[in-house]
């Protein structure tokens, strides 16, 4: 369960915001399927409306996440991400792979050849962890 009051008072800027996990997860979300409302937010992230709303009005506040009004109903409001947010995950991408770069680099000809040879299996793992119900984190 997110402690948001918490988590916000204690954000500093908007990239530690972006870098949080609780941040990364909307601006995700946005970036992958461009505007939407709230609620699809919510419901993508399994997180309660309220926690969500929160954690928007502070994204917002942050210049994370920009407010738009939907042209086929004027009375609703999408989220979208900023130019700021992409920049910061642009940034946080590149620098992620720089530093697996690097690990791999570092790594001997045996030991980069048993990495290669993990990665299949990691990833058949990743997915049945990600869609096996228990392991899907609760974020209410």
């Amino acid at each position: 369960m997110y402690n948001d009051s918490y988590f916000l008072a204690n954000c500093e800027s908007a990239a530690e915001l972006a870098r949080s996990q609780q941040g990364a997860e909307p601006v995700t979300v946005l970036s992958d399927e461009g505007p939407v409302a709230p609620s699809r937010i919510a419901a993508a992230l399994q997180m309660a409306p309220s926690t969500l709303s929160n954690l928007l009005k502070a994204m917002t506040d942050a210049g994370l996440i920009e407010r738009a009004q939907r042209a086929d109903d004027l009375r609703r409001v999408d989220g979208a991400i900023s130019s700021l947010a992409r920049e910061l995950m642009e940034t946080y991408d590149a620098t992620s792979l720089r530093t697996i770069e690097n690990f791999l680099d570092d790594l001997a000809d045996h030991e980069q050849a048993a990495f290669e040879a993990a990665v299949p299996i990691l990833r058949r793992k990743c997915a049945t962890f990600a869609t096996t119900p228990e392991h899907v984190a609760n974020h209410d």
